[in-house]
C-alpha cells in the first residue's frame, strides 16, 4: 500500500474525491499499466481521522482500547479501595452523625456535607494525578523508548489538551461524588438513640462488612484478569524469543544509504555499490558483506505477482503473490541464510541476461514437491521495479532455494521469498549487511566512517544491527507484556491492600471474640486459622470469578497475541498463583498478630 495526502478543491466533498477516484482506477483496470493490479483502488480518508498511517491505525486502535480498559479497570481497583475507607470511616462517624441529628441537622446537609468531602477528595487525586502524568510523559518524552511500526514519541500527541482535562476532572468528580454517596446513605440513617448509647459499633455491622467484603471479591476479580493479561502478553513474547527468524543469528551490522538516479547512471549505480562492497569487506573484523534492495521480512514489504505453468492461483486472484528481495550474490552468507540447492547468483547474471531467481523452499516444496525446482520457470507480472527481461519475455528461471524465512514473528507461517538479482534489478535505497566478529554497533559506526571516506556526499538513511531489525516486530508484545505486568501488578497492591484492610477490620470487630477463645485455651494457630478462613473463602470466590471473566475476556485480545493460546494453561495458572499466594499472606498476616495478643489486655481494652 502507498499513501499520499491530497487537498480537496475549493467546494469539493469528499464522496466526489471517492467518484473520481473510483473512475481513476477503473481506467487503470482497463489499461494494464505495469505496476498497476486488477481490482487496487484508492482509499480516502480525512487526516483529521488518521492518527499516524491508515495502515498501521487499526492496531494503534486496538491498543489504545487495550490500554483504555485497563486503566479503566486499576481506577476501578481504586475506586473500590476509596469506597472501602469511605464505609469504615463512615462507621466511625455515625455517633458524630447521630449527635448532629439530634441537635436538629436535616439529613440532607448532612448527605451534602458528606458528598462535598468526598468529591473535594475525589478532585484532589485527579489534581495529584495530573501532576503526575505531566511529570511523565515529560520523562517518557526524553527517554530513547522504541515504538513499533518506526513510530517515534515526537511523532505522537502526548501534550495535555482541554479534552483531556475536562474528562480527568468529570472522573474524579463522578468518582467522588459516587463513591461517597452510599456511605453517606448509611451514616445518616442510623437508629440515633442507640448509637448514642454505644461506644462503639463492634461487630454489629453486617451491611458495612458485606458491602467491604463485595468491594474485595470485586478487586480480587479484576486483578486476576489483569494477571492473565500480562501473563499471556508474556507468553507471547516468550514465544516470540524463541521463534528462530532464518536469519541474522550471527553477529550482523546493517546500514542503509541512498543512491540517488539523479546522480547515478544505472551502470555508475552498479560500480558505485561495487566499491562500496569492497570497502566494506576489506574491514577488520567483517567476515561476509553483502547488499539487499529491502531486508526480508524487516524491510520494507514488496510482492512479485506470477504464475507457475500447472497450478491456478487461489480463488480470486489472478496471479500467485510472493514477497520479494533484492539481493547480491554475498548477501545469504552475511545474513547467515542457508542455500539448500542450486547455486547463488553471480556475474553471469548481468543486465542483459536472461532473468533468474532464487526462491524458497515454501515456493520449492508447493509446486515441485518432487524436489526438482531448479531450473523451473515462473511467469511474473511486470512492474517498474521487476521489468521485463531484455528478450521482452517476463520470465525468471530458478537458479536456487533457499532455506525459508521465518515470518512468525509476524503471526504469519514461513514466508515465500523470490529473491532477484542487483545486478538485473537496480533499487536506489540499499542496505548492506556485514556479518562480523567483533560488536555489531561498532560495526555499524565503522562502515559510516568507511562509506564516508570513500564518499563524503554519501546518503546514510541509517545504521544498525540485525538483531535490533529483528526486534522490531517483537516490539509489540514485548511492550504489551511491560505494559500489562505493571499494571497488573498496581491493580494486585491495590487488592492486596483492600483484603488486608477488610481483614484488620473483621479482626478488630471480633477482639472480644478472640479473646475469650484465648482464655478459654484456645490455640494461636487455631485462632489464626479461624480468622484466615473467612477471608481466605473471599480470596476463593475472587479467584474463581476472575478465571470465569478472565476465560471471555482473553478472546479479546486474540488479535494482538501470535502463537499464543488465549486460554494457555501456564498464563492462567501463573496469574491465580501469584493472587492466591499475596492474598493469603493478606489474610494470615493480621491473623497471626491477633492471635498473639495478651487476652487480658484485650479484654481490658474492650
Amino acid at each position: 500500500m502507498i499513501g499520499g495526502r491530497a487537498r480537496l478543491a475549493p467546494g469539493a466533498t469528499l464522496v466526489e474525491a471517492e467518484t473520481a477516484g473510483a473512475a481513476v482506477a477503473a481506467s487503470l483496470d482497463a489499461a494494464r499499466l505495469p505496476g498497476w493490479d486488477v481490482g487496487d483502488g484508492f482509499t480516502f480518508v480525512p487526516t483529521t481521522q488518521v492518527l499516524a498511517s491508515p495502515t498501521i491505525d487499526p492496531y494503534i486502535r486496538r491498543v489504545a482500547w487495550l490500554l483504555t480498559v485497563v486503566v479503566g479497570l486499576v481506577l476501578l481497583l481504586a475506586c473500590t479501595n476509596l469506597a472501602s475507607f469511605l464505609l469504615a470511616r463512615a462507621r466511625d462517624r455515625r455517633r458524630e452523625v447521630a449527635v448532629r441529628l439530634a441537635l436538629g441537622a436535616s439529613r440532607g446537609a448532612l448527605v451534602r456535607q458528606l458528598l462535598t468531602e468526598t468529591t473535594l477528595l475525589g478532585l484532589l487525586g485527579g489534581a495529584a494525578g495530573l501532576v503526575l502524568a505531566v511529570w511523565l510523559l515529560g520523562l517518557l518524552q526524553t527517554s530513547s523508548v522504541s515504538l513499533p511500526f518506526f513510530l517515534t514519541l515526537t511523532s505522537l500527541d502526548l501534550g495535555l489538551d482541554a479534552t483531556v482535562l475536562a474528562f480527568t476532572c468529570g472522573i474524579s468528580v463522578l468518582a467522588g461524588t459516587l463513591l461517597g454517596f452510599v456511605p453517606a446513605w448509611q451514616t445518616t440513617r442510623p437508629d440515633v438513640v442507640s448509637t448514642l448509647k454505644q461506644d462503639t459499633a463492634g461487630a454489629g455491622q453486617p451491611g458495612q462488612l458485606g458491602w467491604r467484603s463485595v468491594l474485595v471479591v470485586t478487586q480480587l476479580t479484576l486483578s486476576l484478569v489483569l494477571l492473565v493479561g500480562a501473563g499471556l502478553f508474556l507468553r507471547n513474547f516468550q514465544h516470540l524469543l524463541a521463534v528462530d527468524p532464518g536469519l541474522g543469528r550471527d553477529p550482523t551490522a546493517t546500514i542503509s544509504i541512498s543512491v540517488p538516479n539523479t546522480r547515478f547512471t544505472i551502470d555508475q549505480a552498479r560500480l558505485y555499490t561495487r566499491r562500496l562492497l569492497d570497502r566494506f569487506g576489506a574491514l577488520p573484523g567483517v567476515e561476509a558483506v553483502g547488499l539487499t534492495g529491502n531486508p526480508p521480512i524487516i524491510g520494507p514489504h514488496t510482492t512479485i505477482d506470477y504464475s507457475v505453468d500447472g497450478h491456478e492461483p487461489p480463488e480470486g486472484q489472478d496471479a500467485f503473490r510472493s514477497e520479494r528481495a533484492t539481493i547480491d550474490p554475498a548477501f545469504f552468507e552475511a545474513a547467515g541464510i542457508p542455500l539448500v540447492a542450486g547455486r547463488r547468483f553471480s556475474d553471469i547474471d548481468g543486465p542483459d541476461s536472461p532473468r533468474v531467481g532464487i526462491i524458497s523452499e515454501t515456493i520449492a516444496r508447493r509446486f515441485w514437491p518432487d524436489g526438482d525446482a531448479v531450473g523451473r520457470i515462473i511467469h511474473y507480472s511486470p512492474t517498474p521495479y521487476v521489468p521485463a527481461g531484455p528478450d521482452g519475455k517476463n520470465e525468471l528461471r530458478g537458479v536456487g532455494v533457499a532455506a525459508d524465512i521465518n515470518a512468525e514473528l509476524l503471526g504469519e507461517p514461513s514466508a515465500m521469498m523470490v529473491y532477484l538479482p542487483y545486478t538485473q534489478f537496480v533499487y536506489t535505497g540499499l542496505t548492506f549487511v556485514a556479518r562480523t566478529s567483533i560488536d555489531p554497533d561498532q560495526m555499524a559506526s565503522a562502515l559510516v566512517a568507511a562509506g564516508r571516506n570513500m564518499d563524503p556526499d554519501l546518503r546514510v538513511n541509517g545504521t544498525g544491527t540485525m538483531a535490533g531489525l529483528l526486534a522490531r516486530p517483537r516490539l509489540p508484545a514485548q511492550q504489551g507484556a511491560f505494559v500489562l505486568s505493571m499494571f497488573a501488578g498496581v491493580a494486585l497492591v491495590l487488592a492486596v491492600i483492600g483484603l488486608y484492610g477488610v481483614v484488620s477490620y473483621t479482626i478488630a470487630a471480633r477482639t472480644r471474640e478472640v479473646a475469650i477463645r484465648m482464655a478459654l485455651g484456645a490455640s494461636a494457630p487455631a485462632i489464626t486459622r479461624l480468622l484466615a478462613g473467612d477471608s481466605a473463602r473471599l480470596v476463593m470466590i475472587g479467584a474463581g470469578l476472575g478465571l470465569i471473566l478472565s476465560l471471555g475476556v482473553s478472546r479479546l485480545l486474540s488479535d494482538l497475541l501470535v502463537g499464543t493460546r488465549t486460554t494457555d494453561p501456564v498464563a492462567f495458572a501463573g496469574a491465580l498463583l501469584v493472587l492466591s499466594a499475596t492474598a493469603v499472606l493478606a489474610c494470615v498476616l493480621p491473623a497471626r498478630r491477633a492471635s498473639r495478643a495478651n487476652p487480658v489486655t484485650a479484654l481490658r481494652a474492650d
